[in-house]
């Protein structure tokens, strides 16, 4: 190692952690102790954020089509051939329509939904919570069965067994009809996303297509091996079949995972400026360490030392301070980050009122992702790195002659 390296090093240590001026010192032990909780707190926020993005997605792409494919259009393709397509894992026909469900005086619009076997098979999250496949098709095994969504549920004050009215919209000219219907509550889904609200599932086979076609429109439902691949595929239907219409989960959900994301990044920007402060903090403790140790400096340049090596004693030990405040941040946001709810139930407990009540969730997700904690750390230490780079550069230009004493 490089002689004057380690001289460096030394020097840097010694300064930082020596005798001095203690109120300078107090300075830079709270610089380092704001950049930590500023990095702290970005990473507890992101990974938080992180951990709501991966749910939604979650419970809902294992509910809604990844792609819906209108069967009123010109040369429909086959579900074989649509099989055949690499990324696609089934194809089952499927109903969809608008229209309202009637109980007791209370009115609630809906979105109806058709599936047979395989494509309620592709609902993972709701036949999970309806308690299996077998359950799930038991549910929907009468024709004037529905099936709907718990919170959907309790605002029209239903319960299994109960029967409703739906009201489904028909085209009649140049304006639309209403065609009533009784039927029965046979069970209610819990996912914890936006379907919960308005989404009232049928059995396909309860009526036949002709029937279906006069109240909604039928197509072909599309589950694919990774939804995030849509576009891909997507592509590669439109090369296969030019003109094909087609509605993928991107378009229809898309502006909301858009929205995440960009909340994510305001709130990213907005706890950086944290950062940004202690950077700032980390210049005032410098350059009182440098007032502070004007006569050293002097004395090392009149034994040899060069501007140089001044600049880099105290680069180093700025660099220290935001290497340590960085890292311990980083540490400690991650184990808080998976200790998030033990947390949030301490604070229920002291308040009588948890911080999730009234949302899709019981317990605080979270997903650590580690693109996230190195742009954390690049742009912490960045920051960091210049707000030290100013007062070492203003230590380097002393003038000796000045500060003998």
């Amino acid at each position: 190692m490089n002689a004057s390296f380690v001289l460096t090093l030394g020097l840097a240590a010694r300064f930082l952690l020596g005798s001095g001026n203690k109120f300078a010192r107090f300075v830079t032990w709270v610089s380092l102790l704001g950049l930590g909780l500023g990095v702290m707190v970005l990473t507890v926020v992101v990974t938080v954020m992180n951990g709501f993005d991966r749910e939604l997605k979650t419970r809902l792409l294992n509910s809604v089509p990844h792609i819906m494919i209108p069967v009123q259009v010109e040369a429909a393709p086959e579900p074989q051939d649509l099989l055949a397509l690499s990324g696609v894992s089934t194809v089952s026909p499927y109903f969809r329509g608008l229209g309202a469900l009637s109980f007791a005086g209370r009115v609630r619009p809906v979105t109806f939904y058709g599936v047979d076997a395989t494509g309620l098979g592709a609902m993972a999250a709701v036949v999970a919570s309806l308690g299996g496949m077998n359950a799930a098709l038991s549910l929907l095994d009468r024709p004037d069965a529905v099936v709907l969504g718990a919170a959907l549920a309790q605002r029209l004050g239903v319960a299994p067994g109960d029967r409703l009215t739906a009201v489904m919209t028909v085209p009649s000219g140049d304006s639309i009809a209403a065609r009533t219907s009784a039927l029965q509550v046979a069970g209610t889904f819990e996912i914890g996303a936006d379907p919960d609200y308005n989404l009232a599932l049928l059995s396909f086979a309860s009526r036949s297509e002709a029937e279906w076609s006069r109240v909604g429109r039928l197509g072909l439902r599309l589950q694919l091996d990774d939804p995030m691949q849509v576009g891909l595929i997507k592509q590669a239907l439109i090369a296969r079949y030019p003109g094909m219409q087609m509605l993928g989960w991107d378009q229809s959900y898309g502006e909301l995972f858009k929205a995440i994301g960009m909340e994510k990044s305001m709130m990213f920007l907005l706890l950086l400026l944290i950062v940004a402060i202690a950077a700032f903090n980390v210049i005032a403790g410098q350059t009182m360490m440098v007032h502070d140790r004007r006569g050293h400096i002097a004395i090392l340049r009149t034994m040899g030392a060069s501007a140089r090596m001044i600049r880099g004693i105290f680069l180093v030990q700025g660099s220290m301070i935001c290497i340590v405040g960085t890292l311990a941040g980083l540490g400690l946001g991650v184990w808080l980050a998976g200790h998030i709810n033990t947390i949030v139930d301490m604070l229920a407990g002291f308040t009588g009122q948890h911080l999730l009540d009234g949302s899709y969730f019981i317990t605080v997700p979270t997903e650590v992702r580690y693109g996230d904690l190195i742009l954390i750390a690049g742009l912490s230490m960045g920051l960091a790195f210049w707000a030290a780079l100013l007062p070492a550069v203003r230590a380097s230009r002393l003038d000796p002659a000045k500060h003998l004493y």
